[in-house]
């Protein structure tokens, strides 16, 4: 197999650039811009925030080689993200501890929601959020206390109300409604817990964010006023999935998309033949930008997912004319690594994910002009996940090259 023009481990990085591996020379080290700070996993298990510009290398939760994670802009609308016991929070048959443990990110900064003797319901809300009519997520850090249940709800401008009820010692979902929820196991005990739906036409100023305290999935019980669950890091965001973790305080707060690409490196991307190679850790449901090489005009090679659901490599050629192929039998709510291939040649393509071919043709492709930039994780919609390799090679791959390439 020919040796990539270009290849990317994500490891060798500072603030504004990321190192590739191939070439060693710089001429294709990638430009990384970020206008806020941002978190992400380190090698420990804790979250870290890293400055503005800081390619965000991620862990994952028991050890291996980082990825690196792109995420579109996203706004935290949840105020006082870390303090249930400020006003912001109004509780209902229940009373919160301020600092009662260590949070994810290493501080004690952790609350301890409790449940009051009322045999009831016990939870807190947020009120007055402003929301239009459009996809959701909420999600919040959660670890077992004395009670080991946590309910979710989007109140208000859902309806009917979108819910979730997850129980952390069996670590599962125990119920959703109108909703999709997912729970993700972190370190030292504490999980991540998501809910997504759509706010309806009524959409306004009056959302509310509802975190309800349980034990052994019973939500209506009597508690004893000193025992509860730990909870930090309230998020309520626009989208399917949640992002990573945006603190507040007073007021909302955003993070800016991370924009990672190369400009001015033609002599390294093949112009009438050559193959994208990407390897992929997909963990959220939703549609992903994951490698493109374009040219200064526009036209492009592209590796993405489609809002139809399935996977595709698009191309637009020298004529303008965009072209999908569609035919790669993967679903966009696969999750897991992937390895994927796309060979180009003047009428001539091959695709192959995962060690197996999806697409070969002789025919379809035409040149498209002079290639000289690259985009990891871009495309009109960011990836939003993680990317573990990246290369470019200058030819047209075999399809039994293709094959061993992708091959888990």
């Amino acid at each position: 197999m020919s040796t990539p023009s270009v290849l990317l481990i994500p490891d060798l990085l500072k603030a504004g650039k990321l190192y590739s591996q191939i070439p060693n020379s710089g001429a294709v080290d990638f430009d990384v811009t970020r206008a806020t700070t941002a978190y992400r996993t380190n090698a420990s298990g804790v979250l870290e925030s890293v400055a503005s510009g800081v390619p965000k290398l991620d862990y994952p939760i028991g050890g291996g080689c980082p990825s690196l994670l792109v995420e579109p802009a996203a706004t935290n609308l949840a105020l006082r993200s870390e303090e249930f016991d400020n006003a912001s929070w109004a509780k209902t048959r229940s009373s919160v501890t301020q600092n009662a443990t260590t949070a994810p990110n290493g501080t004690t900064t952790a609350d301890k929601l409790i449940a009051s003797v009322d045999n009831n319901t016990h939870f807190i809300l947020q009120s007055s959020i402003v929301v239009v009519a459009q996809i959701y997520s909420a999600s919040i850090f959660a670890k077992k206390g004395e009670y080991d249940t946590i309910r979710l709800r989007m109140v208000n401008l859902w309806s009917p109300t979108p819910t979730a009820v997850y129980n952390l010692t069996s670590k599962t979902i125990v119920s959703t409604a109108s909703s999709t929820a997912k729970i993700t196991e972190l370190s030292d005990g504490w999980f991540r817990l998501d809910l997504s739906a759509t706010a309806n036409a009524i959409a306004g100023s009056n959302a509310q964010l509802e975190v309800l305290v349980g034990n052994n999935s019973v939500l209506s019980f009597a508690g004893d006023g000193t025992s509860g669950i730990f909870i930090w890091g309230a998020q309520l965001e626009v989208g399917s999935v949640a992002t990573s973790y945006i603190p507040t305080v007073a007021a909302t707060a955003t993070r800016n998309a991370d924009v990672i690409t190369k400009t001015g490196v033609s002599g390294f991307i093949g112009q009438t033949q050559g193959t994208l190679y990407a390897e992929v850790n997909l963990s959220h449901i939703t549609t992903k930008g994951f490698f493109d090489i374009s040219a200064d005009s526009g036209n492009f090679y592209r590796i993405r997912t489609a809002n139809s659901g399935t996977w595709i490599f698009r191309y637009r050629t020298a004529a303008g004319t965009e072209t999908t192929i569609s035919d790669l039998s993967i679903s966009n709510t696969s999750t897991g690594i992937f390895k994927i291939a796309f060979a180009y040649k003047d009428g001539d393509y091959a695709s192959c994910v995962n060690g197996v071919l999806r697409t070969s043709s002789i025919s379809g492709i035409s040149p498209i002009g002079t290639l000289s930039n690259i985009e990891l994780g871009l495309g009109p919609v960011s990836l939003n996940d993680r990317i573990r390799a990246a290369a470019i090679y200058p030819t047209r791959l075999t399809n039994s090259q293709l094959e061993s390439l992708t091959t888990l």
